[in-house]
């Protein structure tokens, strides 16, 4: 017997992933303005078969869709009340799908972009916000691709091949800094 909130894949836990990432992501799809989505976290990665799953959805909006208008009642397992959060440049979902807890992050294009602009000058890492840029372009370098029909995710992705070369020095500057030999 499992404890409830526990999560419980069923049969194959890839097939599973896939089911629900592509189930989640085609609800969000009808929205419009949906530019790509990739999923992170250690399930994406292949270090858990059970953890939940990090779905991220950009947007080409000024803002993530309004709370209202994401599908959260559509997608959420009954018995379980799905839980949103807003911010100004990202929003959260938290629901239960077909057994397994997942969590949808909005962003918006220009949100990414900026992100990606950051590391790029070497920057995304001093600061102490959240998410932090570093933090969040590397779960999209180490996640999956889950729909990308316009191919921008795939171009964003090549563009970060090569660690960039500002960020290596602006952080060895840094740790010569605080830990001189």
């Amino acid at each position: 017997m499992h404890e409830r909130g526990m999560n419980v894949p069923r049969g194959n836990a890839r097939t599973d992933v896939s089911h629900i990432a592509h189930k989640v992501i085609a609800e969000y799809r009808r929205i419009g303005g949906f530019a790509f989505g990739y999923g992170q976290g250690s399930v994406f990665v292949g270090f858990s078969q059970d953890s939940d799953l990090d779905i991220n959805l950009v947007w080409e909006r000024a803002c993530p869709p309004q709370r209202s208008e994401r599908p959260v009642v559509l997608l959420c397992d009954s018995g379980h009340e799905p839980v949103q959060f807003d911010e100004a440049s990202l929003a959260l979902d938290k629901l239960w799908v077909d057994g397994r807890q997942v969590d949808v992050v909005h962003h918006s294009r220009k949100t990414f972009d900026n992100w990606l602009e950051h590391i790029h000058r070497g920057d995304g890492w001093q600061e102490s916000v959240w998410p932090l840029p570093l933090f969040a372009v590397s779960g999209f370098f180490y996640g999956v691709l889950l729909d990308d029909a316009h191919g921008d995710g795939a171009l964003a992705h090549a563009a970060l091949a090569l660690f960039p070369d500002a960020l290596i020095h602006k952080t060895h500057e840094a740790l010569a800094r605080n830990f001189p030999f």
